[in-house]
């Protein structure tokens, strides 16, 4: 088995005995988080507009499985809300739009990575196990690229913003 395959089990199995997942009953016992993310997204194209957005995850940990429900919000009206249930492996891609996985990064860290055409956007969950959890999100543009790039579904159109302000997330152990 490759290095880099041992220290990942390694990390996985530290993770699952923080959470107390053991292999062998894993059927029977699952970590669940709710992590929300909130920020402001300043459009530049092709509309110049601020509007308020978030995500909302509901992530289950079954074994070596994730499962995520999540709920984005974009602007202050319902018709920006998008809604979507995924589960793999850890470490797996992610059905999507685009290509994501959770990666366990340590025995209490796991990280989300969306990658986008223009930038990547990770999420970091870290916990003690059963008692609290903490999130922090960060966007970082790929090289060549200065601003952020993402498609408007309601509008039917590729959208430019810039960095993120006003950035808030919250985890909490369910």
């Amino acid at each position: 088995m490759p290095r880099d395959a041992i220290a990942e089990s390694m990390a996985t199995a530290g993770l699952l005995v923080l959470l107390g997942l053991y292999p062998q009953a894993a059927s029977a016992q699952e970590a669940r988080f709710r992590v929300t993310v909130s920020w402001m997204q300043h459009e530049i194209e092709p509309r110049k507009q601020s509007r308020p957005t978030s995500s909302t995850y509901l992530i289950t940990l079954r074994g070596k499985t994730v499962h995520e429900e999540f709920v984005h919000r974009a602007g202050r009206r319902a018709r920006g809300i998008r809604q979507a249930s995924r589960e793999t492996a850890l470490g797996e891609d992610m059905n999507g739009r685009f290509a994501m996985q959770w990666t366990v990064i340590s025995q209490n860290t796991l990280l989300r990575v969306a990658a986008r055409p223009s930038h990547t956007f990770g999420i970091w969950l870290r916990t003690d196990g059963a008692r609290s959890c903490t999130a922090s999100a960060e966007w970082r543009l790929k090289p060549g690229h200065s601003v952020y790039e993402t498609w408007a579904p309601k509008r039917g159109v590729k959208m430019l913003f810039s960095e993120p302000t006003e950035q808030r997330a919250e985890c909490e152990v369910l």
